[in-house]
């Protein structure tokens, strides 16, 4: 699934260089373990951080401890699209969303926008069993940091609704 949502939203299109993580003001690891499944981005995580950044990691899993990240939100296996369509609708409500870009290289968007619409932050925290204090600072904080990298994993996609929350985690980008 990660390799079609991928390429049907973006194209063929290399990803961060990590090298550029260092440089980030917002990291979010979303369904992935690096200390597991990509140990060379460790190091550019522990950089990235002690230059300032927030580092989050959204998985049920707590693979780092409290003093490798800002936040962990181990949401319950297969939550992981109300967590995204939550913090999408959040921005969305903020006027946070970059509409001239939408508007000139994205197409498709209100669907997004629709299906968000009925994720309110209350019931997608009770959906993914996590405090709907912690979905709204990691909207907050993310939207509010540029540059922000998104790092998805497998994890994200190993469940019923995998696509669709790949989907919308990696429409995150284009929608700030």
């Amino acid at each position: 699934p990660a390799t079609a949502v991928g390429l049907g939203m973006y194209g063929k299109m290399p990803g961060v260089a990590f090298q550029d993580y260092p440089s980030a003001r917002a990291i979010l690891v979303w369904g992935a373990n690096p200390r597991v499944s990509n140990i060379h981005l460790v190091p550019y995580l522990r950089q990235a951080r002690k230059n300032g950044a927030f580092v989050a990691v959204i998985d049920p899993i707590r693979n780092f401890n409290s003093g490798e990240i800002d936040l962990h939100l181990p949401v319950y296996p297969g939550a992981d699209l109300p967590v995204a369509l939550a913090m999408i609708r959040l921005w969305h409500e903020a006027g946070r969303w970059d509409r001239a870009f939408l508007a000139q290289h994205a197409d498709g968007w209100e669907p997004l926008r629709a299906a968000a619409n009925e994720w309110p932050v209350e019931r997608a925290a009770a959906a993914a069993r996590v405090s709907a204090s912690a979905i709204e600072s990691l909207a907050r904080v993310f939207a509010e940091a540029a540059p922000a990298v998104i790092r998805v994993g497998w994890g994200i996609e190993r469940n019923q609704n995998g696509g669709q929350a790949l989907a919308a985690a990696m429409a995150m980008p284009a929608l700030l």
